[in-house]
């Protein structure tokens, strides 16, 4: 943790809103997407997010400022977005008529922009709209912990180290899910550069 994040860890921890204010303004797109990425839904995504940065206000005199503040909030974002699943498997046994549009809409959300272009044009528009929705299916398809450390390491830009310590595995373990995503990916998109 940076001598910076200790500050505003001990800052939030006598009470500062406006340092808590700053937390969540840095780190609430990041979250967002990426529990958008494992819930597929994003008004539940919403809903997540503030449980956790309310539990952080409420549990903050437990803060620990030797822990890398980034670090315990995508472990936390990660562990209540499996509880909301696993919260959403029950209810979908028990009620098999409700759930499906809980589900849906991941072709709704917004995937952080990896290409930027001056003044595109609308064909170019349109292909990379097209390609950024055949990544998207591709990575949706990976199973749950390769698609996660693909996500923290390619859109979120998190070190093999911080992915091990969000997911508690090994770095090594992470290389190996990264590494199978790649090659998953590059299998099921192989038909956009035959062309």
């Amino acid at each position: 943790m940076t001598e910076e994040e200790k500050i505003l860890v001990d800052q939030i921890k006598n009470g500062d809103t406006n340092a808590f204010d700053r937390l969540f303004r840095a780190y609430y797109q990041p979250l967002f997407r990426f529990i958008s990425s494992l819930v597929n839904n994003s008004e539940a995504a919403e809903d997540l997010l503030q449980d956790i940065f309310l539990n952080v206000w409420k549990t903050r005199q437990r803060l620990d400022r030797m822990q890398s503040i980034k670090s315990y909030l995508f472990r936390s974002a990660k562990n209540i977005s499996l509880n909301y699943l696993r919260h959403q498997k029950v209810i979908q046994r028990h009620i098999p008529s409700f759930g499906k549009e809980n589900l849906a809409g991941f072709d709704k959300q917004n995937w952080k922009e990896k290409i930027e272009t001056v003044s595109p044009s609308p064909e170019e528009v349109y292909i990379q709209n097209s390609l950024q929705g055949e990544l998207q299916k591709a990575v949706q398809s990976l199973p749950e912990r390769t698609r996660t450390a693909f996500y923290l390491s390619r859109y979120e830009e998190l070190s093999h180290i911080q992915i091990a310590e969000i997911m508690e595995i090994s770095p090594k373990t992470v290389n190996n899910h990264i590494v199978q995503a790649l090659l998953q990916l590059r299998k099921l998109l192989q038909h956009l550069y035959q062309k």
